[in-house]
């Protein structure tokens, strides 16, 4: 896996991204048959796991592109992509849990933020190279 270009790497995670953000969607429309929307409900906390892995995946997988485009190694790129991918995971499942704040949600987004701002770094350093 680790002698793909990275832009290979970055399509294996783009895939797997792509499937959970259908996935929580799926899980969306589930909840919204037959649904009352309380704040608290599971449909509130169902869209709260979709709209927060849409938040942020794209921009972080853009990030990662213009990283593989400008060179970056391959490993990187797996190692930033596919702990957001566990992050998301994390995150994902936390937030839906009966009470929150959930360990898994909190961990999944303070991973979330440290890919994020890894990415911003590396990109950053880049252009200023």
């Amino acid at each position: 896996m680790f002698e793909q270009s990275g832009l290979q790497a970055v399509a294996f995670w783009a895939g797997l991204h792509l499937v959970t953000t259908l996935v929580l969607a799926l899980n969306v429309v589930r909840r919204r048959l037959g649904q009352d929307p309380d704040l608290d409900g599971p449909l509130h906390k169902a869209v709260r796991a979709h709209g927060n892995n849409i938040e942020y995946v794209p921009i972080i997988l853009l990030g990662q592109v213009v990283l593989a485009l400008l060179g970056t190694n391959t490993a990187v790129i797996h190692a930033a992509l596919g702990s957001l991918w566990l992050a998301r995971l994390c995150h994902a499942w936390g937030i839906q849990q009966p009470k929150t704040p959930h360990p898994a949600g909190v961990i999944g987004n303070l991973v979330t933020w440290t890919v994020m701002l890894l990415t911003a770094g590396l990109l950053l350093v880049e252009a200023l190279a």
